[in-house]
């Protein structure tokens, strides 16, 4: 039997009846839970599928952690420890500089444009601050964004107003 449910009396209930009612209470209570997207779903997702690099340096300013496409844009081998000016063309107190002006309560961000050292890639660089319970840095994410295609048009359309052979309507028309 079933136990007695709001004073009613129990009722007699076969085992495949009990198993029945067990797997409905089951789905019941985790319905909501069946399809939630959990942190670990979305990490891993953004390190193997975003077209996009995403690099985590540590309080000492050393990269810990790139997904797949950071490695392959930056060429990055998987041994080494780097830093952000052994990345980017820029000078280590510079690296240190960008570190030390990123917004401890990630207000706002700076986005810097630096060059790659293995491609000459023009990048777009944001950082965010990950605190620890002390607010003191744990670690900084890096977004970088590739602007190679937009600077490319931003050329052809400079090189497009300043050349005296285009009439109006083709400048129009850019």
């Amino acid at each position: 039997t079933v136990f007695p449910l709001f004073n009613r009396p129990s009722f007699p209930s076969s085992s495949y009846g009990s198993f029945l009612a067990l797997i409905t209470i089951w789905i019941i209570s985790t319905k909501y839970n069946m399809f939630s997207i959990s942190i670990q779903n979305i990490s891993s997702y953004i390190y193997k599928y975003v077209n996009s690099a995403v690099l985590a340096f540590d309080n000492q300013h050393q990269l810990v952690m790139i997904n797949d496409f950071g490695k392959m844009f930056l060429n990055v081998d998987d041994n080494k420890q780097y830093t952000l000016s052994e990345l980017f063309e820029i000078s280590k107190e510079d690296s240190e500089k960008i570190f030390a002006n990123v917004p401890l309560d990630n207000t706002h961000s700076n986005d810097y444009r630096l060059v790659t050292h293995t491609n000459n890639t023009i990048c777009s660089l944001r950082f965010t601050v990950i605190n620890d319970i002390f607010d003191t840095p744990y670690c900084y994410i890096c977004f970088i964004y590739d602007l190679t295609k937009e600077e490319a048009m931003l050329d052809e359309v400079n090189r497009a107003k300043n050349s005296p052979e285009i009439n109006l309507a083709e400048k129009t028309k850019q």
